[in-house]
């Protein structure tokens, strides 16, 4: 009966939530970190610009790179956000033509995956000019 407990003790103890992979983010970066964006009406110049993608994020696939927060002190928020994406590898995209108020847009970042996430604040800066 004695071993019959501690077994069962052994058992119950043992058992506790695994998380699945991993997700470093420690030296996670761009290369530059900020992209100007010349708003254009000439119809030569590409559809999008795109920035470089992150750099220093290693993980268990899939990884997920959304935008977390975006700050600016001269622009408008709602309306980058309704222009801006970010791709799976985690650069911007941002339309030529667009209906963003020129400014300096700071934005953080959330990477996650199965069973991890983390915040990047800050990573990157988007400059809109007229």
């Amino acid at each position: 009966m004695k071993y019959i407990s501690i077994i069962i003790c052994l058992a119950l103890f043992s058992c506790h939530d695994v998380k699945v992979g991993y997700l470093e983010t420690e030296v996670a970066q761009y290369n530059p970190n900020v992209l100007e964006v010349t708003k254009s009406q000439d119809a030569n110049e590409p559809l999008h610009v795109v920035s470089p993608p992150i750099e220093g994020v290693e993980g268990t696939q899939p990884i997920y790179i959304t935008i977390r927060q975006v700050t600016t002190t001269d622009g408008d928020k709602v309306a980058f956000l309704k222009e801006v994406t970010v791709r799976g590898n985690g650069a911007f995209d941002i339309p030529v033509y667009n209906n963003i108020p020129a400014g300096t847009y700071q934005i953080s970042l959330q990477v996650e995956n199965e069973d991890h996430s983390a915040i990047l604040e800050d990573i990157f800066t988007i400059v809109v000019k007229e």
